[in-house]
């Protein structure tokens, strides 16, 4: 919460500032640590990949939500 902590909503320009949850969080962990998406198989050895302290591993899109944030676009697999 402390994010939005004096932030106006509402740019200079008058337009509003839309940033999606997401994008605050991605941009609040890249500050800290590497953010890596994982692929099938680190998927399957999540438990090893903990221990890389380092990097934010994330587990692709389609496990969670098939919709990209970004373009809109919903692209469910056999996983979603």
């Amino acid at each position: 919460m402390k994010h939005y902590e004096n932030r106006a909503f509402r740019k200079k320009d008058g337009s509003f500032n839309i940033t999606v949850l997401p994008g605050i969080m991605k941009a609040h962990i890249q500050l800290t640590r590497y953010i890596k998406i994982m692929d099938a198989n680190e998927v399957l050895q999540v438990t090893h990949l903990e221990k890389n302290k380092d990097t934010f591993w994330l587990y692709p899109f389609g496990y969670f939500s098939p919709k990209d944030i970004e373009t809109g676009r919903i692209s469910a697999t056999r996983n979603t």
